[in-house]
């Protein structure tokens, strides 16, 4: 099926120009969350990311948003720093 839509803010602002996107209803399944949005056109107008660690899915209209919207992983980045560097991670324990 094919739909017609719109990509808007809470408030009802205009992200994205009208476009087709190919849609598929699925049943409804016991445990299954229902809420689900897809497609490949929607990715030319929004930046998506998920984070190590993290179930949330991150949207933003521009990449810097989404960049300032992910978690900072501390010992993640300590432990590519010490890589990088070639330092004992044990010495900022």
């Amino acid at each position: 099926m094919y739909l017609e839509m719109q990509i808007t803010k809470a408030d009802g602002k205009a992200v994205s120009p009208w476009f087709e996107e190919t849609a598929v209803i699925v049943a409804a399944q016991p445990g299954v969350p229902q809420c689900r949005l897809s497609g490949r056109t929607m990715r030319n107008f929004l930046y998506f990311a998920t984070a190590p660690g993290n179930s949330t899915l991150y949207v933003a209209e521009k990449k810097n948003g989404i960049i300032s919207q992910l978690p900072v992983i501390y010992t993640i980045f300590l432990g590519l720093a010490c890589a990088i560097y070639g330092v004992n991670a044990k010495m900022f324990s």
